[in-house]
C-alpha cells in the first residue's frame, strides 16, 4: 500500500527533549507537504527508525553542542548516507563545525532562531527533494504494515484488523510475521513497545472504516443512525455523513421505536445523538449500539459525565464537526471512549473526583510491577519474566493482573501501549 501522499517529504525527528519533538511532530504533521515517519529520543532508536522508514530528512536536535553527538552522527551517515541531515543546536564550537563539515551536514539551525525559521528551512529542502526524489525503498515498513502495527497497538484483534483492511486473517498473520522480522522482535508485545519508542504508533495510521458503495467505489461497512430534533447541528451531521458516503438512517425524534437495518450482521452500527431533549433519554437508554453524542454547545462537566453514565461512549462538540465526525465514529464503533479536547480535562477531573482520586494523575506502580512492565516491553514470556526476577510464574501472573487493572487494559500489548502513552516506560527502558 503506498504512502498516503506520495508528494510529501518524509521526516524523522530526534531530540532528547520529548516535549520539543512531540510538538514539532504535531506541527509538521498538520502540513500536507510533510510526513513525519517517527520521532525518537534515543540514538539507537533513530538508527532503527531510519532503517524501517527511510526518511528523506532527519531533523536532529543536537542539544548543547554538536560535538557531543559525534559517534551517533557518524554512524547515521555511515548507514544512511543519502539522507538529508538538518541539525539544531544551542552552541556551535570549533569541534562542532569540524564535525559538521566532515559529515556533510546539510544545514545547521541554532535554537534561538525558533520554529518558524526551522519550518522555512525544511520547506526549502523539501522542494529540492521533490525535484529529485530518492528511489523507493523495499526493505522498510510499508504503509499497510504500519497500519497493522498501529491497529494492534490500539487494542484491535487480528480479526478486526483484517476487517478494517479488507483482507483475510491469514494475510494479517503473515504480515505480522514480516513486521516482526523487520523490527527484529519475536512477539506482538515487543513489536508494540518498539513501535511506540520509534514514534510509529499514530492513530492517523489506523485504517478507516470501509465506506458506502457509491462515488468512491468502496464497500459498505460502517452505518449510522441519527437521533435528535431537527436542529442546525443535526443537519450538519447529516451533510457530513453524505459527504463521506456513509450509509445513514434518520430518526428525527428519538421516539423509542426499534430500528432495523438490512445488512451484514457484523457491520458496525453507531447511533449519533444530536442535542437530545431531557425527556428523550429514557428512549435512548434502549439503544443497544455504541452512541456518539454531538452537542451544539459545549457540555458542562456534569452533563458529560451524565451522558457517559447513560451509555454514551463518544462526546464531541459542534466545533470542527466536519473534521472530527468520521474519526470519532471510527473509534466509537470499536468501543473506544472518544472525548473532544474541549471536554477531556473536565471529564477526566470529574471521573477522578467521583473515584476520590484528586491528587494522582498517573497510576502508581510498585517496583515489582514496574519490573514486570519492563519485562513485558522486552517481549519476555511469563516464564522468562519469572526466571529473570527469581519468582514463581504464578506470582508473575498475579502481579501482572494487578498491573493490568491499574492501567485499565486487558492484555500485555495493551499494557505496553498504555504505559508508553502515560510516560511510565522511559526511553531507556524500552529495549532495542
Amino acid at each position: 500500500m503506498p504512502e498516503p501522499d506520495t508528494g510529501s517529504v518524509r521526516i524523522a525527528i530526534r531530540s532528547d527533549r520529548r516535549m520539543f519533538h512531540d510538538t514539532l511532530a504535531a506541527c509538521l504533521a498538520a502540513r500536507p507537504d510533510f510526513c513525519v515517519v517517527g520521532h525518537v529520543t534515543a540514538g539507537q532508536d533513530l538508527l532503527d527508525l531510519c532503517r524501517l522508514r527511510r526518511p528523506d530528512i532527519v531533523l536532529f536536535d543536537a542539544g548543547a553542542d554538536i560535538a557531543t553527538c559525534a559517534r551517533l552522527l557518524t554512524e547515521l551517515r555511515r548507514r544512511h548516507g543519502p539522507v538529508c541531515l538538518i541539525l539544531t543546536y544551542e552552541h556551535l564550537t570549533r569541534a562542532g563545525i569540524t564535525l559538521a563539515a566532515r559529515l556533510g551536514i546539510d544545514a545547521l539551525v541554532p535554537h534561538s532562531h525558533g520554529l518558524d525559521a526551522l519550518r522555512a528551512l525544511l520547506r526549502r529542502h523539501a522542494e529540492a527533494l521533490r525535484a529529485h526524489p530518492p528511489p523507493p525503498d523495499e526493505h522498510g515498513l510499508t504503509e499497510q504494515e504500519r497500519q497493522i502495527i498501529a491497529a494492534l497497538s490500539a487494542g484491535h484483534t487480528v480479526d478486526r484488523v483484517a476487517d478494517l483492511l479488507q483482507v483475510t486473517r491469514c494475510t494479517v498473520e503473515n504480515i505480522k510475521r514480516r513486521i516482526y522480522q523487520k523490527m527484529r522482535v519475536s512477539n506482538q508485545s515487543h513489536a508494540i513497545a518498539r513501535a511506540a519508542a520509534l514514534g510509529l504508533v499514530d492513530r492517523r495510521a489506523l485504517p478507516r472504516p470501509r465506506l458506502f458503495e457509491g462515488a468512491v467505489g468502496a464497500s459498505a461497512a460502517l452505518r449510522v443512525v441519527v437521533f435528535g430534533p431537527d436542529t442546525p447541528t443535526r443537519r450538519r451531521v447529516v451533510m457530513a455523513l453524505l459527504d463521506c458516503h456513509v450509509p445513514m438512517m434518520l430518526n428525527p425524534g428519538v421516539d423509542g421505536a426499534p430500528f432495523a437495518w438490512n445488512g451484514h450482521p457484523l457491520d458496525p452500527v453507531v447511533a449519533v445523538l444530536t442535542d437530545p431533549e431531557p425527556e428523550q433519554w429514557d428512549a435512548i437508554a434502549e439503544i443497544d449500539v455504541p452512541m456518539l453524542l454531538v452537542g451544539s454547545r459545549p457540555l458542562s462537566r456534569a452533563e458529560a459525565l451524565a451522558a457517559l453514565g447513560r451509555g454514551v461512549v463518544g462526546l464531541i462538540d459542534a466545533d470542527r464537526l466536519e473534521q472530527n465526525l468520521l474519526p470519532a465514529l471510527t473509534l466509537t464503533a470499536t468501543g473506544h471512549l472518544t472525548v473532544s479536547s474541549t471536554l477531556a480535562d473536565g471529564v477526566v477531573a470529574g471521573v477522578r473526583a467521583r473515584a476520590g482520586d484528586t491528587d494522582r494523575a498517573l497510576p502508581e506502580l510498585t517496583t515489582r510491577e514496574h519490573d514486570i512492565l519492563r519485562s513485558i516491553a522486552s517481549g519476555d514470556t511469563v516464564r522468562q519474566t519469572a526466571r529473570t526476577l527469581g519468582i514463581a510464574q504464578k506470582t508473575v501472573e498475579n502481579i501482572q493482573a494487578r498491573l493490568f487493572r491499574k492501567l485499565g487494559v486487558h492484555n500485555r500489548s495493551g499494557a505496553v501501549a498504555s504505559a508508553h502513552s502515560l510516560g511510565l516506560l522511559g526511553d531507556d527502558e524500552v529495549p532495542v
